[in-house]
């Protein structure tokens, strides 16, 4: 599995500065990075939107940056499922929502803000219908915030259907804290189709499985802790076909997961390390995704590098 990634290319656009984060669009066709310099780009293959493995490596372009909204590092940028917006974490203790304007993505604006952490916010996920957003920071806690008018009137319709209806509302309130972590937590993400299975990991080196009651709206419990790394886990992953989960590491190491059940939320299952990826960066890895359709994994590591590879 990884142990067979091949680089196929990198790309370099961010200032002389940390670049803490990576995302595909759930369309597999833009990819979006963050870090240090307070910036977001929006990257593509500006000739066939989706091959990131072209003939001619400067096909694969910046097509648009977003800043000046936040003040500090952001750590965390993350799509929505129809790959329409874009939320964003930083060290300002702030997030940030970005629309595409008119479906352009050369073009966007900033559309709402979620504030009430008292730190560093340094990860987010969105759930799979786009009716939660989860953020996590230096407070070891976990906040789940909820689109108010989804919640009241949409009930289980997804989030690209009400836009295709109407002007979409962007009114969000915090629901439920979750605490079990003992370190800072680094990142969180919602399961791709379960809107009730949540994962994090931490500076407290483990990974933790969280799941809401299916009786108890807004009630939440962890239920299953993994433990492999050596050191702080910065990042996590799931494919596509939601039976892999994958890991990256301050130890420099890149793990890939598999439960031996079917069904994750089973808090008896055992999950198994199936693979181990090594040298991939010279320094820590920061960030891993998986893009969902085209199965490209991007890394991005304290060397100031994107790598982008395939299985083989």
């Amino acid at each position: 599995m990884a142990n067979n990634l091949q680089r196929i290319v990198s790309l370099s656009g961010h200032e002389d500065d940390r670049i803490w984060h990576i995302s595909w669009s759930h369309n597999g066709k833009y990819l979006a990075s963050c870090g240090e310099d307070k910036n977001i780009l929006i990257w593509t293959n500006i000739n066939e939107p989706g091959n990131w493995d072209p003939i001619n490596p400067s096909d694969i372009t910046i097509i648009s940056k977003l800043n000046e909204a936040q003040t500090r590092t952001i750590r965390s940028c993350e799509w929505s499922s129809d790959s329409k917006l874009i939320a964003s974490a930083s060290f300002d203790g702030i997030v940030i929502i970005w629309e595409t304007i008119n479906n352009n993505y050369n073009n966007w604006e900033q559309v709402a803000s979620l504030e009430g952490h008292e730190n560093e916010v340094k990860s987010l996920s969105w759930s799979y219908d786009n009716r939660l957003i989860a953020t996590c920071g230096r407070d070891k806690k976990i906040w789940i915030w909820e689109n108010i008018y989804l919640a009241n009137q949409v009930n289980n319709q997804s989030l690209s259907s009400y836009f295709s209806k109407q002007q979409p509302s962007y009114e969000y309130e915090c629901v439920a804290t979750l605490e079990g972590h003992t370190q800072d937590i680094k990142y969180i993400t919602f399961h791709n189709q379960l809107n009730t299975l949540l994962f994090s990991c931490s500076y407290d080196d483990t990974i933790r499985i969280w799941q809401e009651d299916p009786d108890e709206r807004n009630e939440w419990s962890c239920i299953s802790i993994l433990q492999g790394h050596t050191s702080t886990v910065w990042q996590l992953s799931i494919n596509y076909q939601s039976n892999l989960l994958i890991s990256c590491s301050d130890d420099k190491n890149l793990i890939i997961w598999m439960n031996n059940s079917n069904d994750w939320t089973d808090s008896d299952s055992n999950w198994l390390i199936v693979s181990k990826a090594t040298n991939l960066h010279k320094f820590p890895i920061y960030s891993i995704d998986i893009s969902k359709d085209y199965g490209y994994i991007a890394t991005g590591g304290g060397d100031n590098t994107i790598i982008i590879g395939e299985t083989k």
